[in-house]
């Protein structure tokens, strides 16, 4: 005599694998519990970015940057130290045009001094150029869808 196995016993998922539960009767009155595995292949699609729409991006960029570069060498940013003691004049590029000394900033027997003052006025322009730059960017390319990892 053949074990009968019950079929009609529902399945079992999980992620990706099928699990049935079935029961055999055996002659000798014992019930072995037996499991059927069914395991699915789920395809993942993945799509292809577009890469004439990429190839675009990267030319409204490159235009964007291009702008960018020359409204920022054409607006001055000012640098000051001492109270305005010292004034450092460059544009967004870095190109310095002007050095301002207040007469009573200068003193002969104290030339460090002065010469901090200059230095310390040139790293606050830099700093000011930098963040302005770093505005002017944010607003050039906020619209702008960019790949993945580009972004600003």
């Amino acid at each position: 005599m053949e074990p009968a196995l019950k079929k009609d016993l529902p399945w079992i998922s999980g992620v990706g694998v099928h699990h049935r539960f079935g029961a055999i009767m055996e002659p000798s009155k014992q019930i072995v519990v037996m499991t059927l595995t069914r395991v699915e292949s789920r395809r993942t699609i993945m799509t292809q970015p577009d890469m004439n729409a990429m190839l675009a991006n990267v030319a409204k960029m490159q235009e964007a940057m291009e702008k960018l570069q020359n409204e920022l060498a054409k607006t001055p940013v000012e640098g000051s130290s001492g109270g305005g003691a010292v004034k450092v004049t460059c544009t967004g590029a870095l190109d310095f045009t002007k050095v301002q000394i207040n007469k009573d900033a200068v003193d002969p027997s104290d030339v460090e001094t002065l010469e901090d003052l200059v230095l310390t006025a040139i790293k606050d322009a830099c700093q000011k150029a930098k963040q302005l730059g770093e505005q002017q960017m944010g607003k050039q390319l906020s619209g702008m869808q960019l790949p993945p990892g580009l972004g600003f």
